[in-house]
């Protein structure tokens, strides 16, 4: 798994929400979300930050994170 695909997964259960609810609220496919918590696939930057936008996080935030 990626450090951005292990991240969402992190936030996304902290937050308490489903694959689903997250890819309704952003507008991004599940499957795709689903990939990159599998380490299938890396984001780009406009679907990673609408991921957690509808997350409630910052871009910026989850960079200095992913970046320990």
């Amino acid at each position: 798994m990626t450090n951005f695909g292990r991240l969402v997964r992190e936030l996304r259960e902290y937050k308490d929400m489903t694959l689903t609810q997250v890819a309704e609220k952003s507008g991004v496919n599940e499957a795709t979300i689903n990939n990159w918590e599998n380490g299938v696939y890396t984001p780009t930057v406009n679907n990673y930050e609408a991921v957690l936008n509808a997350m409630g996080f910052a871009l910026e935030v989850t960079i200095k994170e992913i970046n320990k």
